[in-house]
């Protein structure tokens, strides 16, 4: 367990994933800040919305799912690439995504700061892969 307080933005349409993600990174770092967006529309409004009221607010972790409606991953990637905001160049961006299409690998390797392609569920090695942790 980490003492650590990490701010992590979950961007998924599943409930049952988020809570999975969120109970295994909170299992790491009890001290963890977890939102959760159900799409990628969301998520961007919610960094817009702590831009313009906490400027010093940044995200450390992003996990973000691909296949959402309303705004998908590739959609918030695009938004994402262009906003301005404290932290950015430090926050680690890892896809969490059930797909195994080597297009979707390829395409997510155009965008230099996402750190991980990682096929869902979330389990342990997982987490450990994406924070750096030994289990």
């Amino acid at each position: 367990m980490q003492n650590k307080a990490i701010n992590v933005l979950l961007i998924d349409d599943d409930d049952l994933n988020n809570l999975i993600s969120t109970r295994y990174i909170k299992k790491y770092f009890a001290n963890s800040n977890i939102t959760a967006c159900l799409n990628g529309k969301i998520a961007i409004d919610l960094i817009a919305e702590k831009k313009a009221t906490q400027p010093s607010f940044g995200y450390d972790y992003i996990l973000l799912d691909l296949h959402m409606p309303v705004m998908n991953g590739w959609e918030f990637l695009e938004n994402y690439t262009y906003l301005s905001m404290a932290g950015k160049e430090k926050c680690e961006v890892f896809l969490l995504t059930s797909s195994v299409h080597d297009e979707d690998k390829l395409r997510a390797s155009n965008y230099p700061f996402i750190k991980d392609y990682i096929i869902k569920p979330l389990f342990s090695d997982k987490i450990c892969k994406i924070f750096n942790l030994v289990e």
